[in-house]
């Protein structure tokens, strides 16, 4: 009997100490989208992106990453996605650039096409998530930028200065 109350109290123990670990005033890092381009993707038919993103730990302690999924969407159409998990720790207070690649999404993309060739829109709008895995107590964070991208405004320069 002695031997349950101890053990119940043991457990109680390691689980008090590991609520102490986490941080209730833990920010999220801040992601942001750098660059993006072009490469000759593995298979060779089907090209690939690489995407250059920015970092920023507002913590004291480092941001240990187990692993990122990210999308880009276009007007709502999931045009890239991909996923890593080849990501060096951000030192509390620091920064980091990556390059992440990502495959883009076919069906997304034939749609987001069709949708433009049947308007004329100047730009749309793009959304960056990304899902960040620090593999401690905390669920992973969800982190979303938000923007209008300009489309085909070289055409409609030329265009105008033809007429």
């Amino acid at each position: 009997m002695r031997i349950k109350y101890l053990f119940i109290l043991l457990v109680t123990l390691t689980a008090l100490s590991a609520c102490a670990v986490i941080n209730p005033h833990y920010d999220a890092p801040s992601v942001g989208l750098k660059s993006l381009r072009m490469v000759p993707g593995k298979s060779g038919a089907i090209p690939e992106f690489e995407i250059g993103l920015h970092l920023i730990n507002p913590n004291s302690s480092t941001l240990p990453l187990r692993g990122i999924f990210y999308t880009i969407s276009l007007d709502g159409e999931r045009i890239l996605s991909g996923v890593t998990n080849t990501i060096s720790p951000v030192k509390g207070y620091g920064e980091a650039d990556i390059t992440i690649r990502a495959t883009i999404d076919l069906l997304g993309g034939v749609q987001l096409i069709n949708r433009f060739l049947r308007g004329d829109k100047p730009s749309a709008e793009y959304t960056f998530t990304a899902k960040i895995d620090t593999g401690k107590f905390l669920s992973p964070m969800t982190i979303e930028e938000k923007g209008r991208l300009p489309l085909f405004e070289n055409d409609r320069r030329s265009k105008k200065e033809e007429l």
